[in-house]
């Protein structure tokens, strides 16, 4: 019964996260812009000290020089949680560790790549191969992360017997 919650949970997550990754691709891709560069603003407000000491040109050209890393570091992101949530979706059936990584994976690739062929069909966006890599470098982040706690959680287990 507990699994069957767990699974339902990771469930609606897993759709939640989904959701969420389509609706910002199906974002044309100037507003897209605006709001990665409206984030990179916030960003240097936040890190650089002089900041709000520039000039409005010296703080557009800088956020604009951090928007390419902020999308691909959000897209990483994105991905290594939906990469964790179908990990624990799929260590919910009670097979072998290595088949749930390899699934979560896998699903997390093939999400990735319906996602870039979803945003062929939007305005001003495309789809790109490398961004299905960026994609699946952050799910691999993320099961890495799965994995070390994974490891932790054993490696404590041991001590305490």
């Amino acid at each position: 019964m507990f699994r069957n919650n767990n699974r339902i949970f990771y469930l609606v997550l897993i759709v939640i996260v989904c959701g969420i990754i389509f609706s910002f691709s199906a974002t044309p891709g100037n507003e897209s812009d605006s709001e990665s560069l409206y984030v990179g603003r916030m960003i240097c407000n936040a890190v650089v000290p002089e900041y709000q000491r520039m000039s409005e040109t010296e703080q557009y050209n800088l956020a604009f020089s951090i928007n390419y890393d902020i999308r691909k570091c959000a897209h990483a992101l994105e991905y290594a949680v939906l990469a964790m949530l179908f990990f624990g979706f799929w260590d919910s059936f009670r097979t072998s560790k290595w088949r749930v990584f390899m699934i979560a994976g896998l699903c997390t690739l093939l999400y990735a790549a319906s996602d870039e062929l979803h945003q062929m069909f939007v305005p001003g966006r495309d789809g790109k191969v490398l961004d299905v890599i960026n994609d699946c470098l952050g799910a691999c982040i993320g099961l890495l992360v799965i994995l070390l706690i994974t490891r932790f959680k054993r490696k404590k287990i041991d001590e305490e017997k």
